[in-house]
């Protein structure tokens, strides 16, 4: 049986930091990067950005079941690609979905945000995000990225892999 591993989670949450490691970890798996994809439609604007990465998402996803490739995709939700892909497709395909939410509280993903290079999101964008985005729905691997080190959290990720 293939796998396809979803991350997501609020801006701030650790998303980046621990797919990267995760990718070094697994590197048999494609990797579908869908805020690279949203960065480079940036001129399209916002909204249309959003839109086109997602559907790019989906499109490369399907291309790579279809190769039997296992799946690393970040920022997108197993709700999202059932409803945009097709309910059972996975399970036709003989895939099983290991989602993983990262969480975290809204003053920490500002910390984040700050320390970083090239701040992304800035405070109000942060409290924008954090109040709209999805809560996780109830098969999904929560995890606390404020209460675990990274080491912590790849460990546990590596775990429920395993």
């Amino acid at each position: 049986m293939n796998r396809i591993i979803t991350i997501h989670g609020p801006a701030g949450a650790g998303k980046s930091t621990l797919t990267k490691i995760l990718r070094d970890k697994l590197p048999t798996y494609s990797y579908v990067d869908r805020p690279i994809i949203k960065r480079g439609l940036k001129p399209a604007g916002r909204k249309e950005a959003l839109r086109l990465s997602k559907e790019a998402s989906y499109f490369l996803i399907k291309g790579l079941v279809a190769l039997k490739q296992d799946i690393i995709v970040q920022e997108v939700t197993p709700v999202s690609m059932n409803k945009k892909i097709g309910e059972g497709f996975f399970r036709d395909n003989d895939y099983e979905v290991v989602s993983f939410y990262l969480k975290c509280s809204i003053e920490t993903a500002i910390q984040r945000d700050q320390e970083r290079d090239a701040k992304t999101v800035g405070e109000e964008g942060m409290h924008r995000i954090h109040k709209e985005y999805i809560v996780p729905a109830h098969h999904e691997i929560i995890i606390d990225t404020e209460k675990m080190s990274v080491e912590g959290c790849i460990d546990l990720m590596m775990s429920k892999l395993n």
